[in-house]
């Protein structure tokens, strides 16, 4: 992950949100880690590419536990 102030200086976005998506990790026996929430405002109008996973279908452990929230933009 890139550091705010580095994202902000490189790039013409102001980051509105940047923390910790409590509960994002699931609530199976094996609890994956929670992600991070990135709110990033154009500062001016921009082409951005964005490489994710497992943003469309949700992943499930085991058991069939859902793990992950919807991603949304």
């Amino acid at each position: 992950m890139t550091d705010p102030e580095i994202l902000e200086r490189r790039y013409p976005i102001l980051l509105r949100e940047f923390s910790i998506r409590k509960g994002s990790g699931g609530k199976g026996k094996h609890k994956g880690g929670d992600g991070v929430i990135r709110e990033m405002e154009p500062l001016r109008p921009l082409t951005v590419s964005i490489l994710s996973e497992r943003r469309v279908l949700q992943v499930s452990d085991l058991v069939g536990c859902t793990i992950q929230l919807p991603f949304f933009l």
